[in-house]
Formats: C-alpha cells, sequence, structure tokens
C-alpha cells in the first residue's frame, strides 16, 4: 500500500515521482475524502540489475487538513546491499482535487496536496535511518511540546536493525 495502484501510473523511480491516493475514512468505514499524494522520485541510482523504491509507509493527522506523511526509500547498491533515507513531510490537503471518483489518476487534470518537507533521515548525529515504516505521536514534553517517535522494521534480517527514534516537535517559527 506504500506504492500508486497499478492503474494510477508507474511507481517511483529515480527519474519520477509518483502519485499516491490517500484517502479518510468515517467511523463507518465510509470514504469521506480522497486525494493525490505527490511522492518523490528514488533519491539514487540502484547498482545494475538491482532494486530502487520510495513509498509512503505511515500518515498521521496533524489539523483537520494537515498530515504528517512519512516517505522511506530503499535502494539497492551492486553488492546487494540496501540503503534507506526518510522523509516526514507535512501535506496540505485543503486545496487537492477530491480522487474517489477518478478511475485512474494517470493523466487526469487534478490538484495534489501540497507539501513541505520537515526532516530528512538520516541526519546529523544519526549514521543510519533503517527501514522506517511507523510514526506515532508521542508524550508531551516537560517543555509543553509535543514529541514524535519513529520505529523501523528489521524484517528479521541481521544487516537491519530495530531503531526507536523520539523527537521534539518545535512549534512552526
Amino acid at each position: 500500500m506504500e506504492a500508486p495502484l497499478r492503474q494510477d501510473g508507474p511507481a517511483a523511480s529515480p527519474s519520477a515521482g509518483a502519485l499516491v491516493r490517500l484517502t479518510r475514512f468515517g467511523r463507518n468505514g465510509a470514504v469521506l475524502r480522497q486525494v493525490a499524494y505527490p511522492l518523490d522520485a528514488v533519491p539514487a541510482q540502484p547498482g545494475p540489475g538491482r532494486a530502487a523504491e520510495n513509498g509512503v509507509t505511515e500518515i498521521l493527522a496533524s489539523g483537520p487538513d494537515r498530515l504528517l506523511v512519512l516517505e522511506r526509500s530503499a535502494v539497492q547498491d551492486a553488492a546487494g546491499r540496501y540503503a534507506n533515507t526518510a522523509r516526514i513531510y507535512e501535506a496540505d490537503v485543503s486545496a487537492a482535487s477530491e480522487t474517489a471518483g477518478l478511475d485512474t489518476l494517470a493523466g487526469a487534470a487534478l490538484r495534489p496536496a501540497a507539501k513541505r518537507r520537515v526532516l530528512a533521515l538520516p541526519a546529523p548525529g544519526l549514521p543510519r535511518a533503517d527501514n522506517l515504516e511507523g510514526m506515532a505521536w508521542g508524550p508531551c514534553l516537560p517543555g509543553g511540546h509535543a514529541s514524535l517517535v519513529l520505529v523501523s522494521d528489521d524484517n528479521f534480517n541481521p544487516d537491519q536493525v530495530t531503531q526507536l527514534l523520539a523527537f521534539e516537535v518545535l512549534p512552526p517559527r
């Protein structure tokens, strides 16, 4: 569920991003809204014959029309080792086009959600970002700011690690 639906176009590649659908459901399961989100291109070229991907691995509401979106990429080098990077974006869906009635996003005249990057990982002081796939609001910190917690999935692979990363969320300047 991290990449575009097959009918919506190709997955992100090192040369192009992609559009994925973000759907808001009501408590009864009804679709309340669906918008297109512009997924970044894969940030690096894979080794010859190797894999590379970028996808949305987690979404958190941060306001009525605002979301935190975790994009995680994995790029395989020539030896088959994966390197992961992650970016957190704040997405604003207030002016995005409704897409629930569209059979395909490919070639559709639509306005995707706006986004701005708020964090890129690995960051200074963090030598490695592994397979980050989870994100949750943590407790309120002593200074009154929110906290944000990220978790990686090691895929039961000895070459990967489980990471729990915690951040203080500062208010906009």
